[in-house]
């Protein structure tokens, strides 16, 4: 859920305000499993949630109401051509996930502004033309990086950072 105020088991909901057990709703207020309440039966619903054997039951209803709802198969925004799950401002981005502002890239997960790349994991800082790296962001031209940040030109690092040139480096 995104932008949503005193939400309860919600799930893919925008803009909501006091929903419980809601999925896949914009911008609504007093909701109850998808339907309208009252306020005086959000309130009623809250309140029994104090005890545990109230909440195991609310947890029931909604695993049931979720069954009888779709779900999105990918979360994708501002994105063209592009594969994968939770990408943002993407362009020709193959198989990816949980990236933002990338270009170019495949099999990369977990990254920002990141360009012309593949199989990254963790480049949290960009980079470009950066290949088989993890938690290596920053750098230009890097491959075979683990743990290295704001590098160039530089194969098989280990824990460096801001090296120029470097090959095998720990």
């Amino acid at each position: 859920c995104t932008n949503c105020v005193d939400c309860v088991f919600c799930s893919d909901c925008q803009g909501c305000q006091n929903c419980i057990g809601c999925a896949n709703l914009r911008n609504a207020t007093n909701h109850l499993f998808n339907k309208p309440a009252s306020p005086e039966q959000i309130n009623a619903v809250r309140t029994s949630l104090r005890s545990h054997r109230s909440l195991t039951d609310l947890e029931r209803k909604v695993e049931s109401f979720y069954r009888t709802v779709p779900h999105r198969s990918t979360h994708q925004d501002n994105t063209e051509n592009c594969t994968g799950d939770y990408v943002s401002n993407c362009r020709n981005c193959s198989s990816c996930y949980d990236l933002e502002d990338c270009e170019d890239c495949a099999h990369c997960y977990h990254a920002n502004n990141l360009k012309d790349s593949r199989d990254v994991f963790g480049a949290l800082m960009g980079g470009e033309l950066q290949y088989e790296n993890s938690a290596a962001g920053g750098g230009m031209n890097v491959q075979f990086a683990y743990l290295s940040w704001h590098n160039a030109e530089c194969q098989y690092l280990n824990y460096s950072g801001q090296c120029r040139r470097c090959f095998g480096c720990i």
